[in-house]
């Protein structure tokens, strides 16, 4: 598997040495999407295609100084100031940005530097600046075949059946420009864009749900592994602050809906969780994250709280928020195991056991 699905050699064409990159990942949640992340999965190369990556707002600096000390030069957009360190500040950098506007993009920044091989045709990187959570740019996508994601840890397709055995991608309703140049890119590349399509095949294809969640690293994704025992803490004397290693994968945290209308056509469901006791923002469908989190909150006592708070130190509780996930998505997930096991067993509808899954619906 780690031979068939390496990551180096996706980003040794663009970083050198790549765990570098991962290390920035580990650092920030960035994610990688787009082409590259299809590219990794379907074991494809297109020599055209940039890397797009998309990092949380609070650490877009850090990000693009690692592109700056990586060899890459800042590309200003027509309405952007001419340097990055200017461009980052503005308000919205996203007047030239094409597909990427308006759809939970706070900003796109563009870098280039000559190939290593001589093209003649420059490597680009796009940091991509999430508004609130990458995820929540990436769930807007035009379509799920692009619904696929790098982070650190694992590398996540969200509908691999759909999208790798059939080479369908089902065309999801969103805010911001139109999409068609950018699903005609991928309908060149092979796959066909559903617009309407029966109830059974989205059931099949797409794991349609109108009771229950789904959420990342569950059956119905593709996860796959990365290795990780590289990835340690990176020393950086000289070149600024840089923010400390992430224990858990913040993007793991996420869960969201799909909803089909026959006549509409697909949509993804979700909110944005937006908290002080949060550092980073999550995407969700299910209520029971919200109270999740105040269970979390609840374990700390308020003098604690208030003391750290008089002393200028915020409490995030992050990391207790997404292991609290992981542990309630694992026992959906065994429980779903459960049901269907008791309705195989006694010759049961494999739905007969939804109500107990549903959660919120």
């Amino acid at each position: 598997m780690c031979r068939a699905f390496n990551i180096d050699r996706i980003l040794s064409r663009f970083f050198n040495p790549p765990l570098a990159f991962r290390q920035l990942q580990a650092r920030t949640g960035t994610l990688i999407s787009g082409s590259a992340a299809l590219q990794f999965f379907d074991r494809s190369f297109y020599k055209e295609s940039d890397l797009d990556i998309y990092v949380p707002k609070k650490y877009r600096v850090e990000a693009g100084e690692f592109l700056l000390r990586c060899g890459y030069s800042f590309i200003p957009g027509q309405r952007q100031e001419a340097t990055f360190y200017k461009a980052v500040e503005q308000r919205r950098v996203t007047d030239d940005a094409g597909a990427y506007a308006f759809r939970g993009v706070a900003a796109v920044l563009t870098f280039e530097k000559p190939a290593a091989s001589g093209s003649a045709v420059n490597l680009k990187v796009q940091l991509i600046v999430a508004a609130k959570s990458p995820m929540e740019i990436i769930l807007n996508f035009h379509s799920t075949c692009v619904m696929n994601v790098i982070s650190f840890e694992n590398a996540y397709s969200l509908y691999p059946k759909a999208t790798f055995e059939a080479r369908s991608s089902l065309v999801c309703a969103t805010d911001g420009p139109k999409q068609e140049p950018a699903m005609e890119k991928y309908k060149e590349r092979g796959w066909t864009m559903v617009k309407q399509t029966s109830v059974a095949e989205l059931k099949d294809l797409f794991h349609f749900k109108r009771a229950s969640c789904r959420y990342m690293g569950d059956k119905y994704c593709w996860t796959i592994p990365l290795d990780k025992d590289s990835i340690t803490e990176l020393v950086q004397p000289g070149i600024g602050k840089v923010s400390s290693m992430l224990t858990h994968d913040p993007v793991a945290a996420s869960n969201w809906k799909l909803i089909y209308n026959p006549i509409l056509g697909g949509s993804m469901h979700f909110d944005s969780l937006s908290e002080t006791h949060l550092e980073l923002k999550y995407v969700y469908a299910s209520e029971q994250m919200v109270s999740l989190l105040y269970s979390v909150t609840s374990l700390f006592p308020s003098h604690e709280v208030r003391a750290r708070r008089l002393k200028g130190v915020q409490r995030y509780y992050d990391e207790e928020y997404i292991s609290l996930c992981l542990l309630h998505f694992q026992f959906q997930s065994g429980l779903q195991a459960i049901v269907e096991t008791v309705a195989k067993d006694y010759m049961l509808p494999s739905h007969s056991g939804a109500r107990l899954l549903q959660d919120d619906d």
